[in-house]
C-alpha cells in the first residue's frame, strides 16, 4: 500500500465526517510513531509467536565487520537478533588446526558480566557482543594461538519511512507517495494503530471503545 492509500483508509476507519480534520504534519508524525510502535510489539513478542517474528522479515539484514580496529557503525540499526564471530587459527591446539576458520555464536553481554573472571574471559569457545546507540562493540579472543577475524551481526534495520505531501495527496492523475514496505496484513495493523493514535490525538471520546495502544517507544 502506498501513504496515499494509508491516509485514505485511516480516513474510513476514524469516519471522517465526525472527526477533526488531520493535519499532515499530525498524519506523518503519528504515522511513524505507528510504524514503530508495530516493530517493537513483533520485536518483543518474536518469541511467542513466529507470526510476529514473520511481520519483521522485511527488515531483517545481516552486516560482517573485517576490520577488527572498530569501532563497528551499524547506521540503521534498530533490534540485535544474534552476533558471531570468526575465529582463525594461527599455531595448532587443542582440537584445532593451523589456519582453520572456527565460527563461533556471541553472547550479548550483560551489565554483571565481570570478564576478568577466568570463567568468563574470552576464548575459543566464548565471545561477547554488545550494542551502544549504533555501534557494535565484540568482546573476543586474540592471542599468539588464535585471533578474531570476523564480527557478523544479525539485525533488524530502520522501518524506512516516507512522507506524505500535499503535492502527492492532490495528485489525482497517479499516486506518487512512497510505499509501505511491510506487507498488506501488517500495513493494516499499523493503520488500527495509526487510527487509535490520530483519536487519541484529538482527544476523541470514541477512543473509550479501544484499547489503549499509546505504549512507550523501546
Amino acid at each position: 500500500m502506498t501513504l496515499k492509500q494509508i491516509y485514505g483508509a485511516v480516513l474510513t476507519e476514524i469516519n471522517k465526517d465526525e472527526s477533526p480534520v488531520i493535519l499532515l504534519e499530525d498524519f506523518n508524525y503519528l504515522y511513524k510513531k505507528a510504524v514503530y510502535q508495530y516493530c517493537n510489539l513483533c520485536y518483543n513478542n518474536a518469541e511467542i509467536s513466529q507470526q510476529y517474528a514473520d511481520s519483521l522479515s522485511c527488515l531483517h539484514k545481516t552486516i560482517t565487520f573485517t576490520n577488527n580496529s572498530g569501532p563497528f557503525i551499524v547506521e540503521d540499526y534498530f533490534h540485535s537478533l544474534g552476533c558471531h564471530v570468526t575465529l582463525k587459527v594461527l599455531k595448532p591446539f587443542k582440537r584445532y588446526k593451523k589456519d582453520q576458520s572456527v565460527i563461533l555464536p556471541a553472547t550479548r553481554k550483560r551489565s554483571d558480566f565481570d570478564v576478568s573472571r577466568s570463567f568468563f574471559k574470552p576464548s575459543d569457545t566464548r565471545a561477547y557482543f554488545w550494542v551502544e546507540g549504533n555501534t557494535l562493540k565484540t568482546d573476543s579472543v586474540n592471542n599468539d594461538k588464535i585471533i578474531t577475524e570476523s564480527m557478523t551481526l544479525i539485525y533488524y534495520r530502520t522501518p524506512t519511512i516516507g512522507i506524505l505531501t500535499d503535492e502527492m495527496l492532490e495528485n489525482d492523475l497517479e499516486d506518487t507517495s512512497p510505499i509501505c514496505e511491510f506487507g498488506e496484513y501488517q500495513t493494516l495493523e499499523i493503520i488500527n494503530i495509526l487510527s487509535k493514535l490520530l483519536l487519541e490525538n484529538a482527544t476523541d471520546q470514541r477512543l473509550q471503545s479501544f484499547v489503549p495502544v499509546n505504549q512507550s517507544i523501546k
